[in-house]
């Protein structure tokens, strides 16, 4: 597990989960460059770490066909990447990994700041955290956290408009301490996002033409969601606990957005357009009810943890499209931008969803004679999916049920190293259907994983290495005229290494590599895609940087600096095209009064012009150089 704190996601300047995953040794992010949509881009180790591994407060979030539970990093007090299978604990996960954002929650401690921001692109930024005890004991805690961004992005069209993107967000929680053994925690949040101007580049030849594809007068992409929920803790004595934790959460999403409407879309010198028009709406609630103990027997001391989940999530998604030779082409040799667009008013995809999911989960953590650490857990997962098609009246409804276990074995050589080894299983059901109208089989995944920590007595650094195989099967795949199939396989190999310590007084440095071999080893397209690397996955990823706080007459100052490189990476299935790999370059200076903190943050500081992914025959190049500059006032 790496965790990143709210200390380090102030210090980087971190804007998003992305962004302050960045570090964070076997994750890639930013797969597609820059996404001005918020939408969540990341794998960990070659698998997706996002779209069906996200978590928050100990509680899956699902996603549906364009809605996926934006994030905003300024209420997280932390991240924790989880890497390797997840799902024994948390049930329908990735094999690769997950990522847990934990909210800010209240706190007996008083805590009360407001920020102004600002940076390139116009940016414009004022948040608030405000909360500590609402009555003289503590027994009732609040916090409440806002946030209002107003900006534009790099995302332009000749002669014409930029991206722009606003957010509004607040979340409220409170916490109710009936007694020394029991609390309840409220949290809730509202997040709006609404964002002008995100298109596609247009690709001609394999080469980019510089021109997006969409219109401004007609892209908007709107997201409002809102999510409440609790966190019940009671205590029968010291060792013994009962906890509960849940979420109902909404999310509804209005997507104007253009596409091409042939194949290839230019023709002459004439780019082919659809205006087009996604209505998507989802709900969720999750329950997750277990009880954490401790006792002894014999030479052996037992935490175990018994507990059962259910899960339910409905999406409806809705898409229109303007009526065939209505929608404006684009001229690539003189494109002209702000032209009015047609209604989408034709119905073409009309689904709806309803998946439930209940779990029932138990492991014991084992520690034999202060030496040997063992942890034996299993899970039983049942899934049942309501899939409608209102435009053809067809209905389909798999059901799934799986076990997943995790088995682990560790020594402790007494002199702050420890020698581990693992072995964990995924399962993760899947939505839609094959050519001949079956359901998808849900995909399965397994990871051995073998590998040393080492920390010193004095505590303040760490050093890990980790080497791991996974196998991911039921991975889908396509032939030659893009007809789906699912028994295809991929397995991951790697070796991972971290260090995070302090050098001196005042100077910590991290450093992280993760070298991956990804290769699909099973399909049935032929030989056209066995043996390859998939999409987008790098061979190498590296990271390492400084952070260093100024003593004498100069404390309260503090700089950082890091470098992060990622290899290369293939763009089609048969590894014939690539993307170069490349090195970018972050620096951060604050300087913290006590009451006042300014900083200055700067990613990609040297502005490197870079292709993020020329995936299937698109073009997304990497995000410039950005800089914030940050005042925060504490009182």
């Amino acid at each position: 597990i790496s965790v990143i704190g709210r200390e380090e996601l102030d210090a980087r300047g971190a804007q998003s989960v992305m962004e302050a995953l960045r570090y964070v040794p076997g994750v890639s992010v930013d797969t597609y460059g820059l996404e001005t949509r918020g939408t969540e881009w990341a794998l960990i180790r070659g698998f997706d770490g996002s779209s069906n591994s996200s978590l928050k407060d100990g509680l899956r979030q699902g996603k549906s066909t364009w809605i996926s539970f934006q994030t905003e990093s300024y209420g997280l007090e932390r991240i924790e990447v989880l890497r390797g299978p997840a799902s024994v604990t948390y049930g329908q996960v990735e094999v690769g990994g997950a990522i847990h954002r934990i909210s800010k929650r209240p706190s007996a401690d008083a805590h009360r700041e407001v920020e102004v921001q600002t940076g390139r692109y116009d940016r414009r930024q004022v948040a608030a955290d405000i909360g500590g005890k609402l009555d003289a004991n503590g027994a009732v805690l609040y916090r409440l956290v806002g946030l209002k961004l107003d900006t534009d992005n790099q995302m332009t069209f000749r002669g014409s408009e930029s991206g722009h993107n606003e957010r509004v967000y607040i979340a409220p929680s409170l916490t109710m301490n009936f007694s020394r053994d029991t609390s309840l925690t409220l949290l809730a949040d509202y997040q709006k996002d609404v964002i002008r101007n995100f298109s596609i580049y247009i690709v001609n030849n394999n080469e980019t033409t510089g021109l997006l594809r969409g219109d401004p007068s007609y892209l908007r992409f709107t997201q409002e969601q809102s999510s409440l929920g609790y966190q019940l803790e009671h205590r029968f004595n010291e060792r013994w606990a009962l906890k509960q934790n849940f979420r109902y959460a909404k999310a509804a999403l209005d997507n104007y957005f253009i596409n091409p409407s042939a194949s290839p879309p230019i023709v002459g010198n004439i780019y082919q357009r659809n205006a087009r028009y996604g209505d998507n709406t989802v709900s969720q609630t999750a329950l997750d009810t277990f009880v954490q103990g401790e006792f002894e027997l014999g030479r052996t001391r037992h935490t175990v943890l018994a507990g059962a989940d259910w899960n339910r999530l409905r999406s409806d998604y809705k898409e229109f499209r303007a009526p065939a030779g209505t929608t404006p082409g684009l001229d690539i040799t003189a494109p002209v931008y702000g032209v009015p667009m047609p209604r989408a008013t034709q119905l073409f995809t009309s689904v709806y969803q309803d998946t439930q999911q209940f779990g029932l989960y138990l492991q014991d953590q084992i520690k034999i004679d202060q030496r040997w650490i063992a942890t034996l857990g299993g899970r039983n997962d049942t899934v049942r999916t309501d899939n409608t098609n209102r435009r053809t009246s067809s209905t389909t409804k798999p059901d799934d049920t799986a076990f997943t276990g995790r088995a682990g074995l560790t020594y402790l050589f007494g002199n702050g190293l420890a020698s581990y080894v693992s072995y964990a299983e995924s399962f993760l059901s899947q939505t839609g259907t094959l050519a001949d109208g079956s359901p998808y089989e849900p995909t399965r995944g397994k990871q051995v994983e073998i590998g040393l920590k080492y920390q010193p007595a004095d505590g303040n650094s760490l050093f890990t290495i980790a080497l791991f195989e996974l196998t991911k099967n039921n991975v889908e795949s396509y032939d030659a005229d893009f007809e789906p199939s699912q028994t295809g396989q991929i397995r991951s190999t790697g070796i991972e290494l971290e260090f995070k310590g302090r050098l001196a007084p005042g100077l910590n440095f991290y450093a992280a590599y993760a070298h991956n071999d990804v290769k699909v080893t099973r399909s049935e397209n032929g030989d056209g895609d066995l043996g390859k690397v998939p999409l987008q996955v790098p061979r190498n990823i590296a990271s390492a940087g400084i952070d260093y706080a100024l003593n004498g007459t100069l404390q309260g100052l503090a700089v950082n600096a890091g470098v992060r490189y990622t290899g290369k990476r293939y763009d089609d299935y048969q590894n014939t095209l690539s993307t170069p790999s490349f090195t970018l370059v972050d620096l951060g200076a604050r300087y913290d009064t006590g009451d006042w903190v300014f900083a200055a943050n700067a990613a990609n500081v040297f502005n490197k012009r870079y292709v993020a992914s020329r995936a299937l025959g698109g073009y997304y190049p990497g995000s410039k150089g950005t800089f914030t500059l940050t005042a925060k006032y504490r009182f």
